[in-house]
């Protein structure tokens, strides 16, 4: 009976360190900046603020304005499940006219680019899908959220990361185009960030020696149980 117990209690411990254990990060961008189209050779890279546009007017285009942000996810395990990713910009202001209830799209970025070098002309390629989309807020001084969660998981799974692009992509086609204010990095308070939720092993579980935890650990197992029948044996 007692032999019984200590196996049970051996057979816990072996595999209690493959459980996935649940983490929060919160990351902040290496990277971000906006592309002015009528400013075209301009870089922003030193802003302290990340702007959002229409480009149409009511002569036409010309006009739109992006935000770029990029984050550094090697902190994130590559065999990680992902819970949940969410891109968070704080809204702070507005000009020319009041953009509330209009729709900010979010795409990946497909090539590389750098805030001190980017600009309109220069532009990195994105995605043709958006991600996901947010509502701007009725009021300033609002945090806005983005879901990528499925951009996260790709970036793990392919390992290119060149970060989102934000857009208006709704024609305003009128005069006074409304466009959406962000604190970018520059600011201590109130900067981007990606909050990750996400599972995965206890570091205890990682490779030692080249022999991964989960085979020590059938390997401890296998072990308990010869020794539990030669003891029965005797």
């Amino acid at each position: 009976m007692r032999w019984c117990a200590i196996f049970i209690l051996l057979c816990f411990v072996a595999f209690s360190v493959t459980a996935d254990t649940e983490k929060t990060v919160t990351l902040y961008p290496t990277d971000d900046t906006k592309i002015d189209e009528f400013f075209a050779s301009n870089n922003y890279g030193g802003s302290k603020s990340l702007e959002v546009r229409n480009g149409q007017g009511l002569f036409g285009g010309g006009w739109e304005i992006d935000s770029l942000l990029k984050f550094d996810l090697s902190s994130i395990p590559k065999n990680a499940t992902i819970i949940s990713a969410e891109l968070k910009l704080y809204y702070y202001k507005w000009k020319d006219n009041n953009p509330a209830g209009r729709e900010l799209n979010v795409y990946r970025i497909e090539s590389d680019w750098n805030e001190e070098s980017v600009t309109w002309n220069n532009k990195p390629s994105y995605a043709s899908t958006k991600t996901s989309s947010a509502i701007i807020p009725s009021e300033e001084g609002a945090w806005m959220s983005w879901d990528v969660k499925k951009d996260v998981e790709k970036i793990l799974n392919d390992g290119t990361n060149y970060g989102w692009i934000i857009k208006d992509d709704n024609t305003w086609g009128s005069t006074d185009i409304p466009y959406a204010f962000f604190y970018s990095k520059e600011n201590a308070e109130n900067r981007p960030h990606l909050i990750i939720t996400y599972e995965a092993y206890e570091k205890e579980k990682e490779e030692k020696k080249g022999i991964p935890a989960w085979e020590i650990s059938l390997i401890f197992v296998a072990i308990v149980i010869a020794a539990y029948t030669k003891h029965r044996k005797t």
